[in-house]
């Protein structure tokens, strides 16, 4: 969970009943209604091919977000200066060389198992490669997540990336970043890609063929191979804006030299089938007089593709990146969007899965963010680190004038303040016997009392039927009230006294 979401704040534990679900998308059109901006993809100029620069502490988080809403990709200069760690091949030759890997051939498709070692240094060899066997490693760790594999480059990724409040995976405006920790979480990254160089032509396919993204995502190239003159060597990246895919999935659909098949591969862009190439650019820009943005990606610098931009990489030289996708509230409506373009190409190819959970996580992220929005605006007493500390203060507003009660306060210690986000009833809680350990709701609690231990109770039976009712006593003050009727000192008690969740 975020550092500004604290358990006290918001704990994802259930789920919307059918009338807060109501009160709440009432609430939520309230506030849409007054947001003084509107969240659309914006048409850049047919023949735009300039990509905008966006200098880290030159330009702030407004300059990025108005490109990021206007679906117009960025590249960020020098976003690895303060990318800590290691991210070159020898690097990872050293530390996972041993470990298997899967790569997959970018012409054919075909895959194979290598180590991590071999790989890295046929990325080191880029003299001596064959052009012909062009393979990438993409997503990896394949099987867990970046945290996971690799904790001392998440951390450090997470620190470097740009425009962090956004991009990052905790990022406050992050929706992700406010998914329920105790929740399937959906995995948006970092992830890494490797690949070798590949010749641009009409008779290769790239690194990376033609797709879009559900999601916003940064991808930073820490290190490439030099080109054979000795320059930088990089990446090219081709990016459609979100509002011209309509144009290219009709260009897909129809066009006799691709000649999709429709009932067999579903939607031309989803199927990630192809790559264009310079002739089909041509024929594109010919039909319908758009250019696609056109981007070299050199060694340090970080582009930006916004949610709904069609996009296809050829690395010049052999190349590693790292990636993390991010959801933008300003690209909201297009990831909404495509979420369902997304479903329905699953039904018709028969295969996929729903990596995103995009309802669920927006659900997640209106929680935690109305709460902290409840917070700002309305202000809150500071909430206790832990039960003592609330008993104790409750138990000295009660007994503020009844000093020979005061000993009782040693008799209560207690576990973490915790408190159930959908019901606070006092039957959320438990409450375990001193005398015996075993646990109870508050009602069993007294049952087991009267049967086993009704000798030490002193109380009456008017007393006790008050004892029952939540509305009369909190939590803090059913224990109160019940130790001091009770004859029980700390001696006999066998078990720490403490409180606890039903979850």
């Amino acid at each position: 969970m975020p550092p500004y979401c604290s358990p006290y704040i918001y704990k994802g534990i259930t789920r919307f009943n059918k009338n807060t679900l109501a009160e709440t998308v009432v609430h939520m059109r309230q506030l849409i209604d007054n947001i003084p901006f509107q969240f659309s993809c914006q048409e850049p100029p047919k023949d735009e091919t300039i990509v905008p620069r966006l200098v880290i502490g030159t330009h702030g988080l407004d300059d990025f977000v108005s490109y990021l809403r206007s679906g117009t990709p960025v590249i960020i200069p020098n976003a690895t200066q303060y990318l800590q760690g290691y991210w070159t091949p020898q690097d990872f030759i050293d530390k996972h060389g041993q470990e298997r890997v899967t790569l997959i051939h970018c012409e054919t498709g075909r895959q194979k198992s290598s180590t991590v070692g071999a790989y890295f240094q046929s990325l080191l060899d880029f003299e001596a490669s064959d052009s012909s066997e062009i393979w990438k490693l993409k997503d990896w760790p394949p099987t867990e997540t970046f945290k996971e594999g690799f904790p001392d480059l998440f951390e450090a990724f997470r620190r470097a990336v740009p425009f962090p409040d956004i991009c990052a995976v905790d990022g406050i405006f992050n929706l992700a970043a406010h998914f329920a920790v105790n929740g399937t979480m959906p995995d948006l990254g970092p992830k890494m890609y490797m690949a070798n160089g590949t010749k641009i032509d009409d008779h290769h396919h790239g690194s990376t063929r033609l797709h879009l993204d559900m999601t916003d995502a940064v991808n930073i190239l820490t290190w490439a191979a030099p080109q054979p003159d000795g320059t930088s060597g990089g990446a090219k990246w081709t990016i459609w804006p979100a509002a011209y895919r309509s144009q290219l999935r009709d260009f897909l659909a129809t066009d006799q030299l691709i000649q999709h098949d429709l009932m067999k591969d579903g939607d031309p862009i989803h199927c990630q089938k192809y790559y264009l190439g310079p002739s089909l650019l041509a024929r594109f820009h010919q039909r319908y007089g758009i250019r696609p943005y056109t981007i070299f990606q050199r060694v340090g610098e970080a582009i930006i593709i916004p949610a709904g931009c069609a996009h296809q990489v050829s690395n010049c030289t052999n190349a590693i990146k790292v990636a993390c996708d991010f959801i933008s509230v300003c690209n909201l409506p297009i990831t909404e969007s495509l979420a369902d373009e997304f479903r329905q190409h699953r039904l018709q190819v028969g295969e996929g899965t729903d990596v995103l959970q995009l309802f669920t996580t927006i659900s997640y992220a209106w929680e935690s963010l109305h709460s902290l929005y409840r917070q700002q605006t309305q202000g809150t007493e500071e909430k206790p680190a832990n039960l003592a500390q609330e008993l104790q203060r409750q138990l000295k507003r009660q007994n503020k004038n009844k000093k020979g009660r005061e000993k009782r306060k040693s008799v209560i210690k207690a576990g973490e303040y915790h408190r159930c986000a959908s019901n606070r009833e006092s039957d959320t809680l438990r409450y375990q016997c001193p005398l015996h350990g075993k646990w109870y709701n508050r009602s069993g609690f007294l049952d087991h009392f009267l049967a086993l231990h009704s000798d030490r109770l002193k109380i009456t039976p008017e007393e006790l039927s008050q004892l029952r009712k939540t509305s009369k006593y909190s939590f803090a003050a059913f224990w109160s009230f019940f130790w001091t009727h009770t004859d029980i000192i700390d001696a006999e008690c066998k078990v720490p006294f403490t409180i606890g969740n039903t979850y």
